[in-house]
């Protein structure tokens, strides 16, 4: 079984009711708003998605609902997310119920293992995946190590992996496995950039899975549409600049992914996407006098852009 993975990929928060369980309806509701900025598939269960705070049933019901909203419109990818290959075995045999078109699945983790026994984790976790693709998630923030290009490049080769998505910021050891791999390939090189976006277009990448494109996604699709045209600089500009929301629970107190985690869903209830900003335990709460300064920055960014915009020229259309 292949997919075709390519354009924007928005990797999803998990929205939860007041209580903490899977809120349906608002993820629907997030579903809906991606797919009709022209988002090319949906993937859930990531780091974005929380999957390690969730249970199994959690991560079924995720799977099992982004999959019968999306109804078949674009590809639909699970987090496979756990610290063993026999681990991973087991939430691809729960998950594939669930009928998605390919498993995300990072390399091991909390043990250091070698070059070796990371690419036969992969191996194991493809052989699993009851016939579906696997993309390999590289990201070294919360694995503690990035994928060795050996092994990536080996595992891709060989059929063993569909893809990469790569978090690692690391734009040019990304540029080389691209170079390497070739304009040719058959397998899919997606980039979690989001401040380095048009760097990661210039180096060949298939397409984009940046985690603020939970909130704005229609600034990743305009830049994929035209990543050369009059406007891309303008949409990096600010795409970089949201950057910064990750950042202002933590300068209140929180952890970091509390913060990360609590501004997406805070923008996404703000703009009624979904029904609470709710982060599963043990998060922190987002603060309130974070979340003031989070809606003024964000404000002041899609006023800045929108002034921007007005004033580029539309490129010339060509003359017959």
């Amino acid at each position: 079984m292949t997919v075709e993975l390519s354009g924007l990929i928005p990797p999803l928060v998990t929205p939860l009711t007041r209580e903490g369980g899977v809120d349906v309806d608002s993820l629907r509701s997030l579903i809906k708003f991606q797919l009709d900025a022209g988002a090319s598939g949906i993937f859930v269960l990531g780091s974005s998605g929380e999957a390690v705070y969730l249970d199994d049933a959690a991560r079924l019901l995720v799977a099992a609902e982004t999959v019968r909203a999306v109804a078949g419109r674009v590809p639909v990818l699970v987090g496979a997310l756990a610290p063993t290959a026999s681990r991973v075995a087991q939430q691809c045999a729960l998950l594939a119920g669930a009928g998605p078109d390919a498993f995300v699945v990072t390399g091991p983790f909390y043990a250091q293992l070698s070059p070796a026994e990371i690419a036969d984790h992969f191996r194991i976790a493809a052989a699993a995946a009851a016939g579906r693709p696997v993309v390999a998630y590289d990201i070294p923030g919360n694995v503690g190590y990035k994928l060795p290009a050996e092994v990536l490049e080996g595992l891709l080769r060989t059929g063993v992996l569909a893809g990469v998505k790569d978090s690692s910021g690391d734009l040019p050891a990304f540029t080389a496995l691209a170079a390497a791999l070739g304009k040719d390939r058959t397998v899919s090189l997606m980039s979690g950039a989001d401040t380095q976006a048009m760097g990661a277009l210039a180096a060949g990448t298939d397409g984009l899975v940046p985690g603020l494109s939970n909130v704005r996604p229609r600034w990743f699709t305009a830049l994929l549409a035209d990543p050369t045209g009059p406007h891309a600089e303008a949409y990096q500009a600010a795409i970089t600049a949201l950057n910064q929301i990750f950042r202002i629970g933590a300068e209140h107190g929180t952890g970091r992914h509390a913060s990360e985690i609590g501004a997406m869903k805070h923008l996404l209830a703000r703009d009624h996407i979904i029904a609470t900003p709710r982060s599963p335990q043990p998060l922190s709460p987002y603060p309130e006098p974070a979340q003031a300064v989070l809606f003024d920055l964000v404000d002041a960014i899609d006023h800045q852009l929108a002034t921007t915009l007005a004033t580029i020229p539309e490129r010339n259309p060509s003359r017959v």
